[in-house]
């Protein structure tokens, strides 16, 4: 399962193994502030509300992939989490930055074609998005039209 937020580094294998699940951590999604919720799909002979882990829908494939910050074996990069830096490529976290690329920015229209990489010092991953970002608005006739 993919969304839209999702750049796809490079092809991704069949890493399905055996019956371990696969998904990606969300440290915002809290299974034991919903209790009530979990126990319809997860009863309590099944064990304690901590075995279920904090994981969204989306990558799931087989094993949970860490937050990456080089592009090593990464296949995907989700980029649900606003992008923001110093212009000395330090995260800004949970703050605006001098440096931003958030998709959240563009709900009412496209990015524009050619976004500004991100400054030195900033995550190879983060340097990819954009950089995949701008490859695909190049590409893409009539982008600028909104369509």
């Amino acid at each position: 399962m993919a969304e839209p937020d999702h750049i796809f580094v490079k092809p991704l294998p069949n890493l399905a193994f055996d019956n371990d699940p696969a998904a990606f951590p969300f440290f915002y999604i809290t299974p034991s502030e919903h209790e009530k919720i979990i126990r319809k799909y997860y009863p309590e002979e099944r064990g304690p509300i901590t075995n279920v882990d904090p994981i969204g829908n989306s990558p799931v494939i087989i094993k949970k992939p860490p937050f990456d910050k080089k592009l090593d074996n990464t296949f995907i990069i989700h980029f649900t989490y606003g992008c923001d830096y110093t212009l000395k490529g330090v995260l800004t976290y949970g703050e605006i930055g001098e440096w931003r690329f958030d998709k959240r920015s563009y709900q009412d229209r496209p990015p524009p074609r050619n976004l500004t990489l991100p400054p030195p010092g900033v995550p190879e991953s983060v340097v990819t998005l954009v950089k995949r970002v701008n490859e695909a608005t190049a590409n893409l006739p009539r982008w600028d039209d909104g369509l």
